[in-house]
């Protein structure tokens, strides 16, 4: 009876211990810990920090604009020597991240207006509009209906945004793509030389 009433005691205690390492509210599978990402943008909009459970990943911020400027990435240094990797890097202690931007500048002579260019892509002709104004890319227009759906429109789709970001129709050549980036460039530069020189 002695050992019976020791046995039930000992389940007990077992019992509460399990209970009290255990948090019935985590659900990240990690013990609930979780680190705080900091963002410092260094001259551009503001990013709300993130609360990251252990080894996931942060979610790179989207909609991160400074004037007259290109980000380029965040880094892990206020130095911006050692690039941080979204899709690679795991969090596992709070970290602080910072912006590392690009100086922009006007065109040449601030030209102003709207022109077109086309060049051959892989699929056919592609069309570049652009609108400037004193010297930045205000709008553009990409048409390349012959490009592939699966990679040449979504090249397309980047194109519009990468220009207006850079001021520069100098886009990433993408391998696999490369007739249709090439395409662009070609198209795009025929466009500015048309504002430029009317």
């Amino acid at each position: 009876m002695k050992n019976s009433g020791m046995i039930l005691l000992l389940a007990v205690f077992g019992l509460m211990l399990f209970t009290a390492c255990n948090d019935p509210t985590d659900t990240t599978g990690n013990g609930g810990d979780t680190f705080t990402v900091t963002f410092v943008s260094n001259g551009g909009t503001y990013v709300a920090p993130q609360t990251v459970a252990k080894n996931e990943k942060a979610v790179e911020p989207q909609g991160v604009t400074r004037d007259k400027h290109f980000l380029v990435g965040w880094f892990r240094n206020e130095g911006l020597t050692a690039a941080y990797n979204f899709f690679i890097n795991s969090v596992t202690e709070d970290i602080t991240l910072y912006a590392k931007w690009e100086e922009l500048f006007p065109f040449p002579d601030n030209p102003t207006g709207t022109g077109s260019g086309s060049a051959s892509g892989y699929g056919g002709t592609v069309t570049v509009t652009i609108t400037m104004t004193d010297g930045w890319i205000t709008d553009v227009v990409i048409l390349g209906p012959g490009e592939t759906a699966a990679h040449g429109q979504i090249v397309i789709q980047q194109a519009l945004v990468s220009i207006k970001e850079k001021n520069s129709v100098e886009i990433d050549v993408v391998s696999g793509v490369t007739r249709t980036c090439n395409a662009i460039i070609e198209a795009g530069n025929k466009a500015i030389d048309a504002i430029s020189n009317p």
